[in-house]
């Protein structure tokens, strides 16, 4: 398995450990952590990790905002986005955006393993 880095962006702490905890555990490495999509914009830029975990619900900037200036900023980047909203609208335009990926909350750590995988493997 290809060890890769990651950067997670949510506002809330719990959510932020626990992607932590689970990315860690299947080997990969985190290299930023964010509370704020605008910062993790920032952060893409200076840390390029292979992928972003991107919470949808933020504070000032939302989390499709950001992940379309990710993509304007690097269109091969690879953004996994989480929501507790269940609107299959919402996961349909992440996706026409250009995300790689898409969990709902609560997630569990199989579901986070596999969408993680899958945003991974694709080009």
């Amino acid at each position: 398995m290809c060890i890769v880095t990651i950067l997670i962006a949510d506002d809330a702490s719990f959510i932020r450990s626990a992607l932590k905890f689970i990315v860690e555990g299947a080997g990969h490495t985190v290299i930023g952590m964010s509370n704020d999509a605008t910062e993790a914009v920032q952060m893409y830029k200076d840390l390029k990790p292979d992928l972003v975990m991107l919470d949808i619900m933020m504070k000032a900037t939302n989390g499709i905002e950001a992940l379309k200036e990710i993509m304007t900023h690097d269109p091969k980047a690879k953004v996994m986005m989480i929501s507790a909203m269940a609107m299959e609208n919402t996961k349909e335009e992440c996706l026409k955006l250009g995300a790689s990926g898409f969990i709902r909350k609560p997630f569990s750590y199989d579901e986070i393993t596999t969408v993680l995988q899958n945003s991974l493997s694709k080009s």
